[in-house]
């Protein structure tokens, strides 16, 4: 098991350098985090944290349940008013987005049904066509695989005809194509992430679930959705 200490030094050296990357700011301190990580729970979920594994935010963490700095605003700065120490997977989940959109995955995870927003998803594509959304994924899949030597042999027709259907394979979630990184369009998810791009092993899923189980299981994924949605 980590030092608390020590994750929430490292924590904070993380957030120094994403925070200089893109020109914004820290102004929280170690103790600050070290004082929320102490506590034991994540402030959003309620969840008990875990200490051991990898532990921050992003795709080099193991750990669904280690404490993780989030800043509620993405576009704004680590500041006492802006940051929270939440479970390793609400933050990934979180990610550019909201609050709200992680409550209304949470949801559609669930079988909840519910009323939401989308904007007019077959009259206002983003791409002309349903080829070039499945061309543009399959093709960024495809490098994936060669960059990290993983098995592929999906086929662009293979994945255009599964965004035709228009669902989240997990959530059922409509998916909206005519906003750039919207939370809910299509994208290409490794039921084992170690393994690749096989038939076997590739759903395609909202972008929120690809992007906030990075590499947790579906398990983890319900034990984030039940812990926000009662």
């Amino acid at each position: 098991m980590l030092r608390p200490e020590s994750v929430a030094e490292r924590m904070l050296t993380n957030a120094k350098q994403r925070a200089k990357r893109k020109g914004s700011y820290v102004s929280i301190s170690k103790e600050w985090i070290l004082e929320r990580i102490i506590k034991g729970k994540c402030e959003v979920t309620g969840l008990d944290f875990t200490l051991g594994g990898g532990y921050g935010s992003g795709r080099s963490s193991f750990n669904s349940f280690n404490p993780s700095l989030d800043r509620i605003d993405p576009n704004r700065g680590y500041s006492p008013e802006n940051s929270r120490v939440v479970v390793n997977v609400y933050n990934t989940t979180k990610h550019r987005w909201n609050d709200q959109d992680v409550l209304v995955y949470c949801k559609a995870l669930l079988g909840r049904t519910f009323d939401y927003y989308l904007s007019d998803v077959e009259n206002n594509m983003r791409f002309k066509t349903l080829r070039g959304l499945a061309y543009s994924r399959y093709i960024k899949a495809k490098r994936t695989a060669k960059e990290k030597i993983l098995d592929f042999n999906i086929s662009i027709d293979w994945v255009e005809e599964r965004i035709k259907r228009g669902i989240c394979e997990i959530t059922n979630l409509r998916f909206v194509t005519n906003i750039p990184y919207h939370p809910f369009q299509p994208s290409l998810d490794k039921i084992d992430p170690m393994k690749g791009y096989t038939t076997e092993n590739t759903r395609v899923v909202v972008y929120i679930h690809n992007w906030g189980r990075q590499r947790s299981s579906d398990q983890d994924m319900m034990i984030l959705a039940k812990s926000l949605i009662k």
